[in-house]
């Protein structure tokens, strides 16, 4: 008589228990993990790597201070011209009007009575100037009705004998005529007379009359400045000055006291 069968024994057919960390992987799951946590530490790094150079990049290209951005804007300038990018300005059909008749000229209003030479006045800032011997200088009453201070622009006035700039590389020298300061700024709304000097090298070149040719300025929106402000000189007028060497005392330097 046959015996019952026994159960099969569920312990020899029972799965092994999972550990707590969960089933052991296989060699390729282990391999794809590694190569995982390899690909987690590089783009880790990469990223410290692109935060140091953005950071790098940024101190770099910070903006620079406006005395250094406009430096650089008056040296381009200066570089376009020196390898003959201007073209000379056109006169045609600017106007000539009469020694003090007021012009606008962009952030000033300004008119234009005389001009004289002399070596009297500025004399250190004369003798700074390579090759100069005198200055011709433009009597000028000017005021800003501009919202902010402002200098004198230098392309605002350009002295000119038979057609030709009488100073083509000599930047102007400005000098309150009330006390004889230099390097003016001007304050919204209070007119000033002012003298405008220019280097010459031969005093003797100059005759009794000169003709001024007054320019515009334009407010514009800068790319090269990054902010808006008056450039691109536009003539308006010419006026023909009649000479006189008068000057006030209070402009014309003591003369050098001689070693004894």
């Amino acid at each position: 008589m046959e015996g019952t069968p026994e159960p099969p024994d569920d312990a020899a057919h029972a799965p092994a228990p999972e550990s707590a960390a969960g089933p052991a992987p296989e060699p390729q799951q282990r391999r794809s993990r590694d190569r995982g946590k390899e690909g987690g530490r590089r783009r880790g790094a990469a990223r410290a790597a692109s935060a140091r150079y953005s950071q790098s990049a940024r101190s770099v290209l910070r903006p620079l201070p406006a005395r250094v951005v406009l430096i650089t804007a008056i040296a381009g300038i200066a570089a376009v011209g020196a390898t003959g990018g201007f073209a000379p300005v056109e006169l045609v059909d600017v106007p000539e009007v009469e020694p003090g008749t007021v012009m606008e000229l962009g952030p000033y209003t300004a008119r234009v009575e005389s001009f004289f030479v002399t070596d009297q006045v500025a004399t250190s800032a004369l003798e700074s100037q390579e090759g100069a011997e005198a200055w011709l200088g433009v009597r000028a009453h000017i005021e800003n009705t501009w919202t902010e201070p402002r200098v004198v622009s230098d392309s605002s006035f350009t002295p000119l004998l038979d057609g030709e700039e009488v100073a083509p590389d000599g930047r102007p020298t400005d000098m309150l005529v009330r006390d004889g300061s230099t390097y003016v700024t001007l304050q919204p709304n209070l007119p000033e007379d002012v003298l405008m000097l220019w280097p010459i090298p031969d005093a003797d070149a100059i005759g009794d009359e000169v003709t001024v040719r007054m320019d515009s300025l334009v407010y514009v929106d800068s790319e090269l400045l990054g902010a808006w402000d008056w450039l691109r000189p536009q003539p308006v007028a010419l006026v023909t000055l009649e000479r006189d060497d008068d000057l006030p005392p209070q402009v014309i330097d003591p003369p050098e006291e001689e070693d004894t």
